[in-house]
Formats: structure tokens, C-alpha cells, sequence
């Protein structure tokens, strides 16, 4: 990898920070870093891998991320977020004020969704033309019980296709859901410890499954790529890994403490906790592969498009990781504009180059990050 295969924009910072350490004969080539004399950087093929030991600290604490900046402004913190199929979109729930649709380049607000009903809408996903978001009412049914909602959108029409509910006895709140990659399922989890599964092609509505393993709050959920399983991960500490045409239980593993966020992608799982631990897990037999430890819990964890690496987010100062599961190395990345404690990460979607992430205060922020 040669300093000019960097994004452009931190190649002057690079070459102020080689100039001051470099021998001179290096540095007569490392000034000429202005846009047209950038040829010249590249004909001296001055790698990384010889400034290693200088440039060292930059590349193990930032990566390679660039273009960083705040998108938009939310009326209420994001507490979920899900890309476009085409990557050009974003849709956010933002609670009881529906979703809304933004333009990543601009940040143009493109569309909202309400649901007409009063439901706090929790999680969004997003499949072809169609978004669904899920929500609850609380009392709808009486002083002791909670509907549950699952909103069914076209995305090109803005009208509400279908509204999916299942009625629950005592505390219970939606915490995650998700679009089988073939969009023949729908699956959530929430506060009654349970998974349910919507079967889209059932004209009734009626769940087609429910999952019961965890004894505490669903954090997270996510399906297998061939659509056929679903991974689980809980504030009990466990992952869990369902079959469903079988409707069972394949395995289940443990963290030290809650489980935040779990993801699929390929054969393998990755699940974060606040035990400071990112987990590499077989999502067919369920053997570790690798993890990796942090100086922060981990909310949130989502796979690049190639399944190659893992950002991780933390619950203090918006704390961003990129975890190479390839040679395990970890990349730092500081968000902008976020060094109070009192921030800290409520939503993440990454698509390309493009990881965006939703803090406490209503702000979304997008970074540009190429691996």
C-alpha cells in the first residue's frame, strides 16, 4: 500500500507528519503531495511498510477513514438505522415520531413513515422496496398488557401494506428486528424474552413462530444469509443460534455479561457484549474462531459488505473500532465532535464506504472508512 492509495483529503496530514521525521532525501518527494504533483509520490514507490516504524501509530489508532462530519439532526435519538438495498439511503426511527429517510450525501430529509396509531416505533429495516418498522402500545388491551407492532411500508409509495401484531400479558417492548435476506420472514425480539416469526406469505398475520430460550430481554438478532437460521443474543449473556424449518435450537454460547448486538455474514457470527468482548463465532457448529478484547462495551457490531471486518461501537464518547477478523488487528476511529462521556453510540448501519452512526443527543454522523 503506497501513501498516495490513501483518500486524498489526509494525504497533506501524512506527509507534514513524514516530513518532520523522514531522512531528507525522503522528504524532497513527500512535499510534492499538492494534487498535481501527486504522480511523483507515486513514482518513488515509497511504501508504508518503510515508514512503518513512524508511521505506525497513525495506521494502528485511525485506519484509513476520512470525510467525517454530522448529516442531520433527529427530534429524538436514533435508536435504530438500516441502508438503502442501492447504499444511497438511510432510514431511522426516531420513537414515537415515526421513520425518516435521508440522502447520505446531503443529508435531505426524502420521506417519513408514521404509523397513525401512536405506536413508539424502536427498530427499522429495510428489504428491496419495502421498510418495516416495529413498535408497542402499551394498555391497548387492557392495564396489564402490550401490543406489539410490525409496520409494513412501500418504500416507493409511501403507503402502509400490512401491520403484523401480536398481543403480550405484562411488560414487554420491541428491541430488534429484522428482514430474512430472501424477505420471506420477519423476525423480532424484545423484553419478554421471546423471538417471533412472521411468515410473510401467511394471509392471517399470526406469528408462525416463537423462540424461547433466553430467560432475560432479546438485544439483537439477525438471520444467516441463506435465511435459514437466526442468531440471538441477549441481556442473559447468551447467543443463540435457531434452525427454522425445524423450529429448534442448534446451539448456544455465552458472553461474561449482556449481549448487546450480534451479525451474520457468511459462515460467521459476531456478537459484542459488555464484557469488553467481540466474539468470532461458526455459525454452523458453533466453536469460537477468535475474539477480540476492548477498553469499551461493545453496543453495537455490523460486518462490511465483504465480511472481511467488523466496526465495533462503544458506550462512551461515541467509540468506534474496526476489527480486521482476517489478522485480527484493531483500528481506532474518534468521531468528531465527541469527547464528553456523556455521549455514546444508540444506532449503527455501515454499506461500502459509508458508516453512519446515531449518538444520544439526536445526532447522525456519517464517516467515510475504506478497508
Amino acid at each position: 500500500m503506497y501513501l498516495l492509495d490513501l483518500p486524498s483529503d489526509i494525504h497533506e496530514h501524512i506527509a507534514t507528519f513524514l516530513i518532520n521525521c523522514l531522512p531528507y532525501k525522503c522528504t524532497d518527494v513527500l512535499r510534492h503531495t499538492q494534487s498535481d504533483n501527486r504522480k511523483k509520490l507515486h513514482n518513488c514507490k515509497i511504501s508504508l511498510k518503510i515508514v512503518n516504524n513512524v508511521f505506525k501509530d497513525i495506521i494502528d489508532n485511525y485506519g484509513c477513514y476520512y470525510k467525517k462530519g454530522i448529516i442531520s439532526l433527529q427530534r429524538r435519538y436514533a435508536s435504530s438505522m438500516a441502508f438503502s438495498p442501492c447504499g444511497k439511503y438511510i432510514a431511522i426511527s426516531e420513537g414515537n415520531y415515526g421513520i425518516r429517510i435521508l440522502d447520505i450525501n446531503s443529508g435531505r430529509e426524502m420521506k417519513t413513515f408514521d404509523t397513525c396509531n401512536n405506536s413508539v416505533i424502536v427498530t427499522v429495516a429495510w428489504y428491496k422496496q419495502y421498510l418495516i418498522g416495529s413498535g408497542h402500545r402499551w394498555a391497548e388491551y387492557g392495564a396489564n398488557t402490550h401490543c406489539l407492532y410490525i409496520y409494513i411500508w412501500n418504500v416507493n409509495t409511501g403507503q402502509l401494506m400490512r401491520i403484523l401484531k401480536d398481543i403480550s400479558i405484562g411488560i414487554n417492548w420491541i428491541e430488534c428486528n429484522e428482514f430474512s435476506p430472501c424477505g420471506n420472514y420477519i423476525a423480532a425480539g424484545g423484553g419478554d424474552t421471546c423471538v417471533r416469526l412472521w411468515k410473510i406469505s401467511n394471509v392471517s398475520n399470526d406469528v408462525y413462530q416463537i423462540y424461547k430460550v433466553h430467560s432475560n430481554t432479546v438485544r439483537s438478532i439477525a438471520f444467516s444469509p441463506n435465511g435459514t437460521r437466526i442468531v440471538s443474543g441477549g441481556v442473559d449473556y447468551k447467543v443463540c443460534v435457531w434452525d427454522i424449518s425445524q423450529g429448534m435450537l442448534i446451539w448456544t454460547k455465552e458472553h461474561n455479561k449482556i449481549v448487546n448486538s450480534v451479525a451474520w455474514n457468511g459462515n460467521y457470527i459476531v456478537s459484542g457484549g459488555d464484557d469488553y468482548c467481540a466474539c468470532l463465532w461458526d455459525g454452523n457448529t458453533g466453536e469460537k474462531r477468535n475474539f477480540t478484547e476492548s477498553n469499551m462495551r461493545v453496543t453495537a457490531v455490523v460486518f462490511s459488505l465483504d465480511g472481511k471486518c467488523v466496526v465495533l461501537s462503544g458506550f462512551k464518547k461515541c467509540q468506534l473500532r474496526i476489527w480486521s477478523i482476517i489478522d485480527n488487528k484493531v483500528y481506532k476511529i474518534k468521531v468528531p465532535n465527541c469527547d464528553s462521556n456523556i455521549l455514546y453510540v444508540t444506532s449503527l448501519a455501515w454499506f461500502n464506504e459509508n458508516i453512519v452512526i446515531g449518538d444520544n443527543l439526536g445526532k447522525i454522523h456519517l464517516i467515510k472508512y475504506h478497508t
